[in-house]
């Protein structure tokens, strides 16, 4: 959201934000926000709605303020999510070719354990357990296989 966005959210609708964001939690704090006027001291946002601040600021700056700096820091946590992710994602890759690769060259295969090799999940099935891959890896494993041939 823009901040023109902001500008045309009501209080009320601003209040409600930030009641979805603090999710049951009695407030939200932070050392210090950028707002309208310049920074922002010690503000917070009480479960009750009440904006608490030190300043001079005008009340609907200050909760402006808060609402773009929780938005803020959700994309900034979403986006270290989705890297987060992907990073797994390649590791994982990179642990299945580098089985294959093992097993083109003659290897065994990692053996009985209580969880997968490639992702750490428990498995519960027998061949898997005398595999040491799981069912979901061990399709992924044939899947590389096929298509190293």
């Amino acid at each position: 959201m823009t901040t023109n966005e902001l500008e045309t959210m009501t209080p009320q609708e601003m209040r409600e934000e930030m009641r979805r964001y603090l999710n049951g939690k009695p407030e939200q704090a932070w050392h210090w926000i950028h707002g309208e006027g310049g920074r922002i001291n010690s503000p917070r946002f009480t479960s009750d709605d009440r904006v608490i601040y030190d300043g001079d600021h005008a009340e609907i700056d200050v909760l402006r303020a808060l609402v773009a700096a929780n938005r803020r820091q959700k994309a900034r946590r979403s986006a270290a999510a989705r890297k987060a992710a992907e990073t797994r994602r390649e590791r994982r890759e990179a642990k299945v070719y580098r089985l294959v690769r093992h097993l083109e060259e003659g290897g065994d295969l990692p053996g009985p354990r209580q969880k997968c090799s490639l992702c750490g999940k428990g498995l519960g099935d027998p061949s898997s357990i005398k595999r040491g891959i799981g069912s979901d890896c061990w399709q992924d494993v044939l899947r590389a296989m096929t298509a190293n041939m």
